[in-house]
């Protein structure tokens, strides 16, 4: 989960806000809320929550107001309202990129989400499938960590942080699960997803990528198949096997 926090907002001034700690307290009310609210069941834990003391989330179909917390999610370029509890000032909100930008001027906010929206509509097909995935899909660390080799090019806040927390690895079938669902845009009839994966190591030049993906791009179809089949055990033994021999054989590169 990640948390955007609104603290201070003043007027004709644009806000950005990025993503933020949670003390443990507010956490666990919001947990504790979460499962007891309909709107908010079978969330995935990639979410962006938009939480705050000191102001209300207005327009959004998921959001909640307690005593000292209010919190809400909304869709990325979805414009909504956030309004100071005590002097009822209306401020507009905008979620792209991984960012919230808020200000007093809906002006402002429609200026921002225009712009964001003619970087999105100049990129070509697959570039704003990876875009859309990026922004909606359920991403991870390893996946991430894919897109960040393949889609350098593409200027967004999800890959900016990867490469500086670090490059990783599948470590389970679930990590597995959404680096193959990635690779099925960036795949295609003549492009298999192992040559694509291998595409991953020639581009790390630098050799920041963990040796554990070698040997597991060797393995990579059999894990698939076995997963297709539904035959968990066997992908998941396979997949503990890979990332263990992280020597092994170079995926033929």
């Amino acid at each position: 989960m990640n948390f955007f926090k609104i603290d201070k907002l003043e007027k004709n001034n644009l806000k950005i806000i990025q993503a933020d700690g949670l003390d443990v307290t507010n956490f666990v009310k919001i947990l504790e809320n979460l499962s007891k609210d309909e709107k908010f069941k079978n969330l995935d834990m990639n979410i962006d929550f938009f939480i705050s003391k000191n102001y209300k989330f207005q327009g959004l179909s998921k959001s909640n107001q307690l005593k000292t917390l209010s919190y809400a999610i909304a869709e990325n370029s979805q414009i909504f309202e956030v309004i100071d509890n005590k002097s009822k000032d209306i401020f507009f909100a905008v979620f792209m990129n991984k960012k919230l930008y808020v200000s007093s001027e809906k002006n402002h906010i429609e200026d921002v989400l225009e712009k964001e929206l003619d970087k999105i509509n100049s990129l070509n097909d697959t570039d704003k499938k990876v875009w859309n995935w990026l922004e909606n899909g359920n991403t991870g660390q390893s996946s991430l960590t894919v897109c960040a080799h393949l889609c350098s090019h593409l200027n967004h806040q999800k890959l900016h942080d990867i490469r500086l927390s670090g490059f990783t690895y599948p470590h389970d079938l679930s990590d597995f699960k959404r680096c193959h669902d990635f690779l099925k845009i960036i795949a295609n009839d003549k492009v298999s997803s192992v040559d694509v994966l291998k595409e991953m190591i020639e581009k790390d030049i630098e050799r920041k990528i963990p040796q554990q993906w070698y040997k597991l791009i060797d393995n990579w179809q059999e894990i698939d198949k076995y997963v297709t089949e539904n035959n968990l055990s066997q992908a998941r033994e396979l997949l503990t096997i890979s990332v263990e021999n992280k020597k092994g054989n170079t995926c033929g590169i």
